[in-house]
């Protein structure tokens, strides 16, 4: 699936190939790199593959030092790479030639659409479409106030510039009506970014509130917000992923009937 998903973005022209990088001998390839330059000045680096005749450890540092230089040419602030909990590649290596540091556990959660759920009396939602000025340099002011002290990948997140990270979760499913400014007596204290990708299954992008409001029950309101939102759009699935260190969110969501389905090992490497 990841390799079909490629190729259609490829022919496309969603993405470019010049972030692959091949180790090749006589004509084999031994080893792969793959990697996607985002928005946000990040690369998403897949783990590397590597055939079974493998690798020298001369080889594999140059196929890593071909990342770097691609990394250095594009002004790449971070590099992250996402491994699934039971995969299998060798780490030390890519900690030691790659330069990459393990950060935390993302958990995978899923739920299914929610018909009812209490209506909130407290909080507004206000589509991004429906504020005419400067909706987009209002959304990124409040998103960076909710950033203040957040238990989501704090080391990755605070690095990133705030426009950046809006503009990678826009990507092509972006729906402006699905964005919305969580208001309260008609102030903005926080965010709800959802994406319908249209095949039955809606995300939970980015739910963020700023610090004045937390630990007052607001979140698990607004996670049945996006649930009863799933089911007006005919959505079955409503998925999110959230930082294990971040347990007030994963007992928010828990609470609300989510359910892990998978984790995933996040690495992360910064460039000066």
């Amino acid at each position: 699936m990841r390799i079909r998903s490629f190729l259609q973005s490829f022919q496309s022209g969603a993405i470019t190939a010049d972030g692959i990088f091949l180790a090749e001998k006589d004509g084999q390839i031994l080893g792969t790199l793959y990697s996607q330059l985002r928005p946000d000045g990040s690369v998403l680096l897949f783990p590397p593959v590597i055939s079974d005749s493998g690798l020298t450890a001369v080889s594999t540092a140059q196929l890593f030092a071909a990342f770097e230089n691609y990394c250095r040419k594009h002004s790449v602030i971070a590099a992250t790479a996402l491994a699934d909990d039971n995969q299998i590649f060798d780490e030390e290596t890519f900690q030691t030639l790659g330069k990459f540091k393990f950060l935390s556990e993302m958990v995978c959660l899923a739920s299914t659409a929610a018909a009812e759920s209490i209506v909130s009396r407290s909080l507004e939602f206000v589509p991004m479409s429906e504020v005419a000025v400067l909706p987009f340099e209002r959304m990124c002011g409040v998103v960076s106030k909710t950033y203040e002290n957040t238990k989501d990948f704090p080391q990755l997140m605070t690095a990133m510039p705030i426009e950046g990270i809006l503009r990678t979760y826009q990507g092509a499913a972006f729906l402006p009506e699905l964005w919305f400014f969580i208001q309260q007596d008609g102030q903005d204290i926080g965010v709800l970014l959802v994406t319908d990708s249209r095949d039955g299954q809606m995300e939970l992008t980015y739910m963020g509130l700023v610090p004045a409001v937390r630990r007052k029950g607001l979140s698990k309101e607004i996670v049945q917000f996006a649930q009863r939102l799933t089911f007006q759009r005919n959505g079955l699935f409503l998925t999110t992923s959230v930082d294990e260190r971040n347990t007030a969110a994963l007992k928010t969501y828990l609470t609300c009937g989510f359910k892990a389905w998978d984790r995933k090992r996040v690495f992360v490497r910064l460039f000066e």
